[in-house]
């Protein structure tokens, strides 16, 4: 599809040019996305579409676990019903592209908000917005519930701070070429 294919040039770029994402190509989302896409290239140039679905097949599982994990703390069952049923009729577009890794940060985001891990919750919010933005916009709602309201926002800015640090060099690139697209 045409997000795979994106992320196929995005690690081209990176790793047979060295080019920097943001400064030298155009990247329409965060610094998550472009290290999250180029994670399969390092581990096969050759077969990155398969790489890439095979990560995109553990995310899901993950996220899956998050949610059963959900539903035996709770005694209902319909989250995991709802993706074992509902994520297949999405078709392919599920497996080919970042969405999974965002669904399952969401997951796990919701599963230790379920155990009142707050500082845990802020950190997936952040992980999940480094890579598509707007997880992020969950955390004013996280923060208003956390009893120590500071953890999730102390916890999802270092994530954040994180992930965005090695692309600071093209931050106002960065930030243009996200806004505009979305």
């Amino acid at each position: 599809t045409f997000e795979l294919g994106n992320y196929v040039v995005w690690s081209n770029q990176m790793q047979d040019f060295g080019h920097r994402p943001y400064g030298e190509f155009e990247v329409e989302y965060p610094p998550g996305s472009v290290l999250l896409g180029n994670l399969p290239y390092l581990v096969s140039h050759d077969d990155y579409r398969v790489v890439f679905l095979v990560q995109t097949v553990v995310l899901d599982a993950l996220g899956l676990w998050a949610v059963w994990r959900i539903g035996r703390r709770r005694g209902s069952w319909w989250g995991v019903a709802a993706w074992l049923v509902l994520l297949p009729l999405l078709g392919p577009v599920a497996y080919t592209r970042l969405d999974m890794a965002v669904a399952a940060c969401l997951a796990w985001t919701f599963e230790r908000l379920d155990a009142r891990r707050w500082g845990w919750a802020g950190a997936l919010l952040g992980l999940g917005a480094a890579i598509k933005v707007t997880p992020i916009l969950l955390l004013p709602a996280v923060a208003l519930a956390a009893p120590r309201r500071w953890r999730p926002v102390v916890a999802a800015g270092l994530v954040g701070t994180a992930v965005f640090a090695p692309f600071l060099r093209d931050l106002p690139e960065m930030w243009d070429q996200v806004v505009r697209y979305h």
